[in-house]
């Protein structure tokens, strides 16, 4: 998540090669979702060692934890690639009533849309949006199983659940006891009695 958040999520090109030199593309962190991100997949990677040393009482509220910075990170891609042309057209539009001090209105908008179609202007996805997204679903994975597998440890205090101690399982001379020598007769084996 930490690496697909600081590389490409979008390219904004244009097909004329006279406005090629206008063609961008935007890491994550330029925009607040990439940060968010970022933010979330920091706090994952700070948890992992934690899961390794800390106690197993609190293992699994840590992987909650991973759960739900996991689906965070995941969600905030997902839904930035679902809505990637609305929120470029959103951005032009604000940045052009920011530059000349006059909002768009609608109708304004649809033409300047026309034109920047007719240029051969697009918007695609670049790979860091979806690393970010898979990192996202993985480390829901990781925490999951994780939390599963807590679910399967021992108590720590030797006690089960409904606070009866365990019953203890007898040894082998505790079964047996010791031999019976008072059977033993002198004679060789097999003999009859």
């Amino acid at each position: 998540m930490v690496v697909g958040s600081t590389v490409t999520w979008l390219r904004y090109s244009f097909a004329q090669p006279e406005l090629a030199l206008l063609s961008q593309s935007r890491s994550g962190v330029a925009a607040s979702a990439g940060r968010v991100t970022l933010a979330c997949g920091v706090l994952a990677l700070a948890a992992i060692p934690g899961l390794l040393v800390i106690d197993p009482r609190w293992r699994r509220l840590v992987a909650a934890g991973a759960v739900v910075l996991g689906l965070t990170a995941a969600v905030v891609g997902s839904v930035n690639i679902a809505t990637k042309d609305t929120q470029v057209y959103d951005a032009i539009r604000s940045a052009i009533g920011e530059t000349t001090g006059h909002p768009l209105t609608d109708a304004e908008f649809a033409r300047l849309k026309v034109q920047l179609l007719a240029t051969g202007f697009s918007v695609s996805l670049g790979p860091g949006i979806y690393v970010v997204v898979a990192g996202g679903l993985l480390t829901v994975a990781g925490g999951l199983a994780d939390m599963a597998d807590g679910e399967e440890r021992a108590p720590e205090d030797g006690f089960l659940d409904d606070g009866e101690p365990p019953t203890m399982i007898p040894s082998v001379e505790e079964l047996s006891g010791p031999p019976d020598t008072s059977a033993s007769q002198p004679g060789p084996p097999g003999a009859p009695i």
